[in-house]
């Protein structure tokens, strides 16, 4: 197992530091991998002012519609200025149709950019009231203030109100299944404040109100045409509503759920040379933290490394975190609230770092459920190609599928949703080998599919393997475990055991257990959890207790002496059940233990004079036995201590059977 101290933070520090570089969950980070036209904002710019001209366009002919059929008495001119009107409105549709297909895909951006290119419109048309009488800016100017103070007041006062709440009787159809969209309109997000829309709209008819005001008063003392009150009315309007948009989208932020993390710092930049030395070409992590909003460690301190051409599996309980580990190599932005820290890096890159520049993707993510988009199964599946990758992508199909026939109608299904898990689950595997990452990570592929494309895709992986891709795997199924070169065991967010998989489940099957952790006394409460686990039966307190007590006398054995400047080294920790007893074996790389401190322990340990022992001989007074040997180079404290079955025998029981031996 490789462990890398440079990068190890502590809770605190990895909340704390900020010697990283941090990339909050924002929209600006989350866009990195999409490709947006380096033209958009300045086009939209253009389109909305515009727009804006189109409507300054009707109001201006209001003006003259007034001045010259009203005040001169030219009737003839009614209909013609009427149907001049028509330009400005048809334009103002064209404009947005235009707009549209401009950025044609990027609907999202189109709106973000939209709403605030009229913002700076309204700006403009302030500006323009401005040197039309700076009195007529006043009201607008205070609209917009008033928007921007209800926006900001808007996450303490304004309540988001969800898309349908229902009753518990309601519950009932909703949950069983049998209410689809009930369940859909449940689970989105709720909608922006409707009091804040109606606070934004009340500001702005206000602010409508006293433009015409003031400008009727500015037309009493002959400054304005009395015809110009209503455009001018009109025009502070749009204004205020403008900014008001554009003010209501950025507060919506305060009311959207934590849909992105917290905050991801990646520390790729400071990976060791020497570990990218000794696998270049591989993966490599290191100091892989998921951290919770109150400091909770979903993810302690992962590190690991994957050679290419290596499959290597996962292995743990269902809390282990064998899953968010995938999902934070994959895609780290978007793990819900979390703050996410370490280091990736695939063949020399930051595995986090991304750009739309290339259509290649380094690592590639198969969920249990398939990511599948309402879209044909041809465009699923060759993420929207045509042509030879399309074609590519047909055959790839056909080696999972078994069947030119059942590649055929998944190609050809109009919405890929509509196709059958296991069909979906073709699909997927299908496109992420058309792929080719260098970087595979499968969370359970065996879900949804069956026997024929669990071989297939053990053979493509086989296949795959040679030309150097490397693959992460969880799985239950025999025959893809049975293809792992090393297994990763993890438990309660750490990694406790690492190495080949045939000399991992060898142990396993032979009633062992190991935990590999850092020789150092902050690994305590990480070997007490590990050891918790082994203790499962109701009525094995007492068991837990001795043992890691037992266990954290030899955690401090192995860390006398060891100076806190001094590189950390493996320290690990081997368990076996027994009737009546358990072994539990240390390793380490410090000076072996001689049989005359061993027995000076001893003597220690049974004198008991009731102040603090040393820890062997802490270690020799609990136990049932002690040794201590040297295997491989490295230290080995063996200690067998008793225990006993809660299902004959209670604590008391086995403490007075001790005593009488």
């Amino acid at each position: 197992m490789q462990y890398f101290p440079e990068l190890k933070n502590s809770t605190s520090e990895a909340l704390e530091a900020d010697d990283g570089a941090a990339v909050p969950g924002t929209a600006g980070a989350l866009l990195q991998g999409r490709s947006e036209p380096a033209w958009a904002r300045g086009l939209s710019l253009l389109f909305v002012l515009g727009g804006a001209g189109c409507v300054i366009a009707i109001c201006v002919l209001t003006v003259f519609l007034y001045t010259l059929v009203y005040e001169q008495k030219q009737e003839i001119l009614a209909p013609l200025l009427t149907a001049l009107a028509l330009a400005p409105a048809l334009g103002m549709i064209i404009l947005e149709a235009g707009h549209g297909h401009a950025l044609m895909g990027h609907r999202r951006l189109r709106e973000q950019h939209a709403k605030a290119m009229q913002a700076l419109a309204a700006l403009a048309g302030c500006g323009v009231l401005a040197l039309v009488h700076p009195l007529l800016a006043l009201p607008a100017t205070a609209g917009m203030a008033l928007a921007w103070a209800a926006s900001r007041g808007g996450r303490r006062f304004f309540k988001r109100e969800p898309l349908w709440d229902f009753l518990p009787s309601e519950a009932v159809s909703v949950l069983s299944g049998r209410d689809a969209l009930g369940l859909d309109l449940a689970a989105r997000p709720g909608q922006d404040s409707r009091l804040l829309k109606t606070v934004v709209m009340a500001i702005a008819w206000l602010g409508f109100t006293a433009a015409f005001a003031v400008s009727v008063q500015l037309a009493a003392l002959d400054v304005l045409t009395v015809a110009a009150a209503p455009a001018l009315a009109i025009i502070t309007l749009l204004c205020i509503l403008s900014a008001g948009r554009y003010l209501q989208a950025r507060a919506s932020a305060y009311f959207q759920p934590p849909l992105t993390a917290a905050a991801v710092t990646s520390l790729a930049a400071q990976m060791p040379a020497d570990i990218l030395e000794e696998n270049p070409s591989g993966l490599n992590v290191a100091g892989l933290n998921a951290f919770t909003p109150d400091g909770a460690a979903l993810l302690a301190d992962i590190s690991f490394s994957i050679e290419p051409g290596q499959i290597t599996g996962i292995e743990g309980g269902s809390t282990a975190g064998k899953s968010l580990l995938m999902r934070c190599l994959a895609d780290p932005y978007h793990q819900t609230g979390l703050d996410i820290r370490g280091a990736a890096v695939l063949e020399g890159e930051d595995l986090w770092k991304r750009s739309a520049r290339s259509q290649r993707v380094p690592a590639v993510y198969l969920p249990p459920v398939p990511h599948i988009l309402s879209a044909s199964g041809a465009q699923n599946l060759s993420c929207f190609h045509g042509g030879e990758e399309l074609e590519r992508a047909r055959n790839v199909l056909k080696q999972i599928a078994f069947s030119t026939e059942a590649a055929d109608f998944i190609c050809n299904a109009a919405d890929a949703r509509t196709l059958s898990g296991s069909e979906q689950k073709m699909l997927a595997l299908a496109r992420a080998f058309l792929l080719r990452p260098r970087l595979l990570l499968l969370d359970r592929p065996e879900d949804g599919a069956g026997p024929k494309q669990i071989a297939a895709l053990a053979a493509r992986l086989q296949q795959d393997r040679r030309l150097g891709l490397s693959v992460l795997i969880v799985t239950g199924n025999r025959k893809l475990q049975e293809m792992c070169d090393r297994l990763l065991v993890l438990q309660g967010g750490r990694l406790i055991d690492t190495g080949p998989a045939a000399e991992i489940r060898a142990r396993t099957s032979a009633g062992w257990s190991r935990f590999v952790t850092e020789r150092e006394l902050t690994s305590e409460e990480a070997l007490d959890s590990w050891l918790a686990s082994l203790f499962r039966r109701d009525g094995d307190a007492a068991n837990r207790r001795r043992v890691c007590t037992l266990a954290n006398e030899m955690l401090a054995l192995s860390c006398h002496g060891v100076s806190g400047l001094d590189l950390k080294q493996e320290l690990r920790f081997e368990f076996k059940h027994h009737e009546g007893y358990c072994l539990l074996r240390m390793a380490d790389q410090a000076a072996p233990v001689s049989t005359g401190v061993l027995e000076k322990a001893r003597a220690e340990a049974a004198e008991d004079s009731g102040g603090r022992l040393n820890p062997l001989a802490a270690i020799c007074q609990g136990a049932m036995e002690v040794s201590c040997t040297v295997e491989n180079d490295m230290r080995v404290v063996e200690v067998k201590i008793q225990t006993y079955d809660p299902r004959i025998s209670g604590p008391k029981e086995a403490a007075d059977n001790a005593g009488s031996k």
